[in-house]
């Protein structure tokens, strides 16, 4: 398969099984640790008469309780000087503060604070993705244009416009996110991914937002392909979608339709990963042993007396 061939719907369908066959073991293992977070865990083996409505916190406390506690919420922005002048270290200052206030402002734009929920996945699955987006309906709220009612009076008509243009010169497009680690399919293999997966749900309503800010009056695509989704029933219903990212393409798959496809014109893949560094890679296995498996096991003891399991666990991801 060439990463740079234009996708379809059956090449995303074909990377999807792809990468959820590499992170199957490890998503498996997730939803483990989601019981004893979530503290849904079976407190005594099958067949013994047993109240379950009293099970140890300590597992979830510990989580808790080192995310209240570290700094990774408060970013730091640093940008070097390009050269070793007094002028250059002078417009390397004058930018840091500009990324930190919209940095910080995206963060706060999210349900949860992006940065400490980050931490938070690194505490608990040992992984974390960070998401790099533009906010379409953003950046179509500020191409809109005010105009006057027919039965409007001068002052409201003068009114809206002076809140169109606040907006116009406020609006911040740029979105930083931490998705579920189990939502964005990456290769665990390499740093900077040359391919991403977001899979997952949107609301027929945003779909049909995100396909319309890509379709002009005339109803063809601004740019590559796309057709207009157009919700049928409930607005409001969520609808199974693929999102495929290459240095090359970007395309929208929903409800086995290609809403979208067109060139990635930042050339880049917005997705970053990491491991959060704990125990060590595995030696390789038996020669008699055709797939290969990393495993990545540390120790971690807010388990232990949470419910009777093995002191360790372990978080496999196969490599194809």
């Amino acid at each position: 398969m060439n990463l740079d061939d234009k996708p379809t719907v059956e090449s995303v369908r074909q990377m999807v099984r792809h990468l959820e066959g590499v992170w199957s073991q490890t998503h498996a293992k997730w939803r483990t640790v989601d019981t004893y977070y979530q503290q849904t865990f079976r407190l005594w083996p099958e067949g013994l008469d047993r109240p379950e409505w009293l099970k140890p916190a300590r597992s979830r406390s510990i989580i808790d309780h080192a995310v209240d506690h570290q700094l990774a919420h408060e970013p730091i922005v640093s940008r070097p000087p390009t050269d070793d002048d007094e002028e250059a270290k002078r417009k390397a200052d004058r930018v840091e503060p500009a990324l930190k206030a919209i940095m910080d402002e995206a963060s706060l734009l999210e349900p949860s604070l992006t940065w400490k929920q980050a931490g938070k996945h690194l505490l608990l699955y040992g992984y974390a993705v960070i998401e790099d987006a533009l906010d379409t309906k953003v950046m179509q709220s500020r191409r809109n244009d005010v105009r006057k009612g027919r039965n409007e009076d001068d002052e409201e008509f003068q009114q809206r416009q002076r809140v169109q243009r606040n907006k116009s010169k406020t609006l911040m497009p740029f979105r930083v996110r931490a998705p579920h680690p189990s939502r964005v399919l990456l290769d665990p293999s390499e740093k900077e991914p040359r391919i991403a997966v977001k899979h997952g749900r949107r609301r027929s309503l945003d779909l049909e937002h995100i396909t319309r800010s890509r379709v002009s009056a005339n109803g063809k695509s601004r740019r590559g392909e796309g057709k207009l989704w157009e919700p049928l029933g409930d607005p409001f219903a969520w609808v199974m979608t693929d999102e495929y990212w290459t240095d090359c393409w970007h395309a929208l798959v929903a409800d086995s339709e290609l809403l979208f496809v067109e060139k990635n014109t930042w050339g880049f893949v917005p997705f970053s990963h990491a491991f959060a560094g704990f125990g060590q890679v595995r030696s390789p296995p038996s020669k008699k042993t055709t797939r290969p498996t990393w495993r990545w096991a540390y120790w971690n003891r807010s388990w232990q007396a949470s419910a009777p399991r093995p002191r360790r666990w372990q978080v496999d991801i196969t490599h194809c």
